[in-house]
C-alpha cells in the first residue's frame, strides 16, 4: 500500500477515488490499522496518510473529514 500511495499522481487519483459513491478505499482501509500494536504498521499508516494528503482534492477532503473513522486524527495528534 505504501508503494501505491507513493506512486499516486494528481491525475491518477481519479482511479482510486469514487466520486459517485464518495468512497476512497485506499484511505479507509489504511486508517483501520492506525492503532495496530506493531510500530512499523503505524508508521506505514502515517506515511500513506501523508502521501494522500499531498494529493488531496476538495472532494477527497470532504470525504476524508466525514469518514466514520474520524477518531484517527485526535489519536494521531496524541
Amino acid at each position: 500500500m505504501i508503494a501505491l500511495s507513493l506512486t499516486e499522481k494528481p491525475y491518477l487519483v481519479q482511479f482510486f477515488f469514487n466520486e459517485k459513491f464518495k468512497h476512497f478505499p485506499l484511505f479507509g482501509t489504511t486508517i483501520k490499522f492506525y492503532n495496530y500494536q506493531e510500530s512499523m504498521v503505524r508508521t506505514a499508516v502515517r506515511t500513506i496518510t501523508l502521501n494522500i494528503f499531498k494529493l488531496m482534492t476538495p472532494d477527497m477532503k470532504e470525504i476524508i473529514l466525514n469518514l466514520p473513522h474520524v477518531t484517527y486524527f485526535p489519536n494521531l495528534a496524541c
